[in-house]
This record gives C-alpha cells, sequence and structure tokens, in this order.
C-alpha cells in the first residue's frame, strides 16, 4: 500500500534544528532558505513544478543549484547590490585612497538609491538609468560629474554581473547610455 496518494504535494516546513525552510522530495530534504520569506517559497514552488514535471522523480543537484542561482539574482534589490560593492571596493582599495573613492561613489549612488533602491537589480534599464541622469541635472551638476556618475554606476553593475549577482545583459544594456554631450541645457565645467 503506498504510503502517499498519487496527488500528495511534499510540503513547505521549517526545519526545527535549523530553522530554515525545506522539503522533502524522494526522501531528500532539498533547502529553501530563510523561513517564512518571499525568496524561500519561490524556491519551494520553482522545485515543486521541476519535481512534478519530471514525474516525481529524483531532482538532479546541478539543476537545482543553478536554478536556485537565478531565484537569488531576481531578489537582489539595487540597494543590495550597492552595499555589496561597497564592501568588496572596501576590501580591495588601500586605506588611502578608500574613503575619497568611497565618497565619490556615494554621491554617484545616492540618486539611484533614492529613486530605485528597494527596486529589484535585474530591473535595472537604459530608461531608469537616464532618469537617475536627469535628476542629477536637475540638482545641478556640470557635465563631467553627471558623466563620472553615470560610469560609476555602470561599473557597479559590471561588477555586480562579474560576481552574477545579475544577468550581464544589464550591464550591456547600460553601455547603451551615451555619455552627455556638450549643449546650452547644463554647465559644462
Amino acid at each position: 500500500m503506498p504510503r502517499f496518494k498519487s496527488d500528495h504535494v511534499p510540503t513547505y516546513r521549517l526545519h526545527k534544528s535549523t530553522g530554515r525552510a525545506v522539503v522533502t522530495l524522494n526522501g531528500r530534504d532539498w533547502p529553501l532558505g530563510e523561513y517564512d520569506t518571499p525568496d524561500s517559497k519561490q524556491r519551494y514552488h520553482a522545485l515543486i513544478a521541476r519535481w512534478l514535471a519530471g514525474n516525481r522523480a529524483p531532482l538532479n543537484e546541478a539543476e537545482v543549484v543553478e536554478s536556485n542561482r537565478a531565484i537569488d539574482r531576481t531578489s537582489i534589490n539595487v540597494n543590495d547590490l550597492l552595499d555589496a560593492r561597497k564592501r568588496q571596493l572596501e576590501k580591495e582599495l588601500p586605506e588611502a585612497t578608500l574613503k575619497a573613492e568611497l565618497g565619490r561613489i556615494g554621491g554617484a549612488t545616492a540618486h539611484l538609491r533614492e529613486l530605485y533602491g528597494t527596486s529589484p537589480a535585474c530591473s535595472l534599464s537604459p530608461l531608469k538609468l537616464k532618469a537617475v541622469r536627469e535628476r542629477v541635472i536637475q540638482h545641478g551638476y556640470v557635465r563631467k560629474t553627471i558623466n563620472h556618475y553615470v560610469r560609476y554606476i555602470i561599473e557597479a553593475v559590471k561588477w555586480a554581473a562579474s560576481e552574477e549577482m545579475i544577468s550581464a545583459s544589464i550591464y550591456e544594456a547600460l553601455m547603451t547610455v551615451e555619455p552627455l554631450k556638450r549643449r546650452r541645457s547644463y554647465p559644462d565645467e
């Protein structure tokens, strides 16, 4: 006699000893992350869908890891990305230049944080970068500083793509934003 009905779907549950979310498929516990979070529930639904699509056969661990990596990319917001970049620079840069560099980057990313800080990092686009640039223009910065700020943002996104925090296609899309050219609507120096 089968232990479960054929339509039984294993439940999302708390693993008491670790305090993390888990689901048991084919006798194996699959960790889902922090319990009762949107990310862990998204992982649960993705895992169940994959398991059911495979006729309830045991899952391939490498495919699950790659699927979780894709989910992780969608859960990172812009503030998380910028904070991770700041931590990396703190490790890389010598103490003598760290404060000045972090000040420049902080100024460059402040407007991005205000407009899109809680948005998913994977939603960054050329139009959003142009909106940030327009906001910097409205605050009266000169063309050279505005272009530097945009370049700092693009460099942060490039770093995040190299760390597989976000898709490289986001960096490639942001690279299509042209620097400001000389014109009369904003100061040159």
